[in-house]
């Protein structure tokens, strides 16, 4: 082992506090900018996936169906549940109400697979089959005609 001068060995000392207290802040910065992500109640969004199948897996099966961007605040959909006991039989309770005020029902934008708290979000038209001038359908040989 070198011996080193006292003055060199404090210096020394004191750059690995530093390294080591710097190395800690970046450690926290990293860790706060990195928060957990919220998620929606797992027994309320499981009864709505029970009451609607349809929304597994669809753009519905989020926190959004419920809550605004800024979570905990619910939309006008997630009060409405919230209002009517917030269990399984709220979901039916609220269907034929227009929660977020667009003119439909919460049930024809829940089968839309739109957010019936977001009155932005209306369901599209169904779109009809345009076929090309010219084009005949095929018919198809496995159906009768």
């Amino acid at each position: 082992m070198i011996a080193l001068p006292f003055k060199l060995r404090t210096i020394l000392k004191v750059l690995l506090l530093l390294s080591i207290g710097v190395g800690m802040i970046i450690a926290a910065l990293v860790f706060l900018s990195n928060p957990t992500p919220v998620s929606a109640n797992t027994g309320d969004l499981g009864s709505i996936k029970t009451k609607y199948p349809k929304i597994a897996g669809s753009r519905l099966d989020t926190c959004n169906l419920c809550h605004t961007a800024s979570i905990p605040s619910l939309n006008p959909y997630g009060a409405a549940y919230k209002s009517k006991g917030r269990n399984a039989a709220a979901f039916g309770l609220i269907e034929a109400l227009d929660s977020d005020g667009d003119g439909l029902t919460n049930i024809q934008e829940i089968n839309g697979l739109t957010f019936p708290g977001d009155p932005k979000d209306p369901p599209l038209p169904p779109q009809k089959l345009r076929l090309q001038p010219g084009r005949r359908r095929r018919r198809n040989p496995r159906l009768r005609h």
